[in-house]
């Protein structure tokens, strides 16, 4: 499964959006819910439509909203949510919602300059989320490749489990990435044992499938 940024343009109006791939296929497009007026983004983009809203691209009958969960039936308790760049650390971030729809990871791409104490801050508000949350959170900053004259990124990759940072790959290292194993089931459990998403609102949220072949690790 691959999550990818893009803009989409739709109804005349234009979206910072992560696209959900798999085998060829666009499972949904989650766009960005808040657009900060401090950047130029204001000045391009639109926030997500409060609902989803459901629309043909390039063959493909796809969602568009914040109000998606993409999950895989042969693997018990694997579902995520999908939260775009700033959205992570609102107040009432999307990644609340998803995570009451079910959601056990939230997959956060995102292109945020590096700035003095940006790292450790990042580091922070992830670990934080997946705590609160009792989730994983897979942080991907855009990349130095996509550094321009006015910023400078640099593909801070995180993935942090119920408050713990498992691992990463830091700022302008020359190592691409990270990986590591999440344990899905014990956040399962660890909800069900707490209780603590039983009067969640879960809202109008959708699932998409997709499925993978389970391996011993």
């Amino acid at each position: 499964v691959s999550v990818v940024g893009l803009p989409v343009a739709h109804a005349g109006k234009v979206y910072n959006c992560a696209a959900v791939c798999f085998d060829g296929m666009l499972l949904g497009l989650v766009p960005k819910a808040h657009i900060p007026n401090r950047t130029d983004e204001g000045r391009y983009f639109s926030p997500s439509p409060e609902n989803n809203l459901a629309f043909e691209m390039d063959g493909c009958f796809v969602q568009l909203g914040t109000k998606q969960i993409f999950v895989c039936p042969s693997v018990p308790d694997l579902a995520f949510g999908v939260v775009v760049g700033g959205d992570l650390t609102l107040p009432v971030s999307p990644a609340v919602g998803a995570c009451s729809a079910g959601a056990t990871i939230v997959c956060h791409p995102a292109a945020t300059p590096e700035i003095v104490g940006m790292a450790e801050k990042r580091r922070r508000a992830v670990a934080e989320l997946s705590d609160q949350l009792l989730c994983a959170c897979v942080t991907a900053e855009a990349n130095v490749g996509e550094s321009t004259t006015d910023y400078v990124f640099g593909g801070h990759s995180l993935i942090a489990e119920k408050g713990t940072l498992l691992c990463e790959n830091p700022p302008l290292s020359a190592a691409d990435g990270c990986a590591t194993e999440i344990d899905v089931q014990l956040l399962a459990q660890e909800r069900r044992r707490l209780s603590c998403f039983d009067n969640a609102r879960t809202g109008d949220y959708t699932e998409a499938y997709f499925d993978l072949l389970p391996v011993e690790t």
